[in-house]
């Protein structure tokens, strides 16, 4: 409950600020939810606040969070993270309300399938925004934004469960005009990568998807994606698979050559890349139990090929709840 006072305060603030500065926002995900009344107050845990705004307006955003006591840590193609000035050290993993509330500022929403970039960033943005924080144009836009979101992560084995969660309980909301929505990019093909996500869900929850819907995002999803989708538990795509994979998305690709692409990517990774994991670090401490993202990216490739690293993450919150236990 703490912490969710807290989010909401600097929601607030964020809100005050920008309709002070004449810039429109849109409040996304978890914010997106709980202003929705999908979960009681506290019930879903946030680590941070994530922001859409048009690039036009970043430098103004900026500005306007430095007057919240926001400042910038790291900017990258994804999103910018702002952190309070004075950043503390986390007493304890998870959303703990002593923790820092960090703010994600994106100019565009997208993810990269596993080479092939899916941009929905347009379907996000309401048609007239008002100055402050707005609501996504449609329950079908924010479910497009949490199955993309899902989508990106299971490419990467880092599903979480709270995320079908939220699909499964906002596709109890939907009424016909959101389903057609959906069906009418499903029937143009453009829900491809929605397939992996949407079927977990109905493998999980009782969300009651229209069949049409679902033969027909499955239809267009490619067939090596499709079957191995399938297939798949949530272990298989989350953080509870320990195993540390060299090519985790490689069933994403659509071609030889995009599967060769994505393979390189992993070799030699971009900049962005990096970054996200040096600013992930900075944010939470714990990610050093176990020396792997503080060695160069050849030592971490000889450490895959003649041992068997553990995940940092998994392992981490492993002994988080150990230390837990013996409290």
């Amino acid at each position: 409950m703490l912490r969710e006072a807290l989010l909401t305060r600097l929601l607030e603030g964020i809100d005050s600020a920008t309709r002070d500065a004449g810039i429109p926002c849109v409040a996304l995900k978890g914010s997106a939810l709980r202003s929705l009344g999908l979960y009681a107050p506290g019930e879903r845990p946030s680590g941070d606040i994530d922001l859409l705004v048009r690039k036009s307006d970043a430098a103004a955003v900026a500005t306007a969070l430095d007057s919240l006591g926001y400042v910038l840590l790291a900017d990258v193609m994804r999103h910018a993270t702002y952190v309070p000035r004075q950043l503390a050290t986390p007493i304890s993993l998870g959303e703990h309300a002593a923790n820092t509330i960090s703010i994600e500022v994106h100019t565009l929403v997208a993810e990269a399938l596993p080479i092939r970039r899916v941009d929905i960033t347009e379907r996000l943005q309401p048609a007239h925004p008002a100055p402050g924080v707005n609501p996504y144009p449609s329950a079908s836009a924010l479910a497009l934004h949490l199955l993309l979101h899902a989508a990106g992560n299971m490419k990467t084995h880092c599903l979480r469960q709270v995320q079908l969660h939220d699909i499964a309980l906002l596709l109890g909301r939907f009424g016909a005009a959101d389903w057609d929505a959906l069906h009418e990019a499903a029937r143009a093909g453009d829900l491809w990568w929605a397939f992996p996500p949407l079927a977990m869900t109905v493998r999980y929850y009782d969300c009651h998807v229209p069949q049409p819907l679902l033969h027909d995002v499955r239809r267009s999803c490619p067939v090596i994606l499709r079957r191995v989708s399938d297939r798949h538990e949530l272990t298989d795509v989350s953080w509870s698979n320990l195993r540390i994979s060299a090519l985790p998305g490689i069933a994403w690709s659509h071609t030889p050559i995009e599967a060769l692409r994505y393979a390189g990517s992993r070799v030699w990774p971009e900049r962005d890349t990096l970054e996200e994991v040096r600013t992930a670090v900075e944010l939470q401490p714990h990610l050093r139990i176990v020396p792997w993202y503080q060695v160069s990216q050849s030592k971490r490739i000889v450490r895959w090929l003649v041992s068997r690293p553990p995940r940092v993450q998994t392992l981490s919150s492993v002994a988080a709840a150990l230390r837990g236990s013996e409290a």
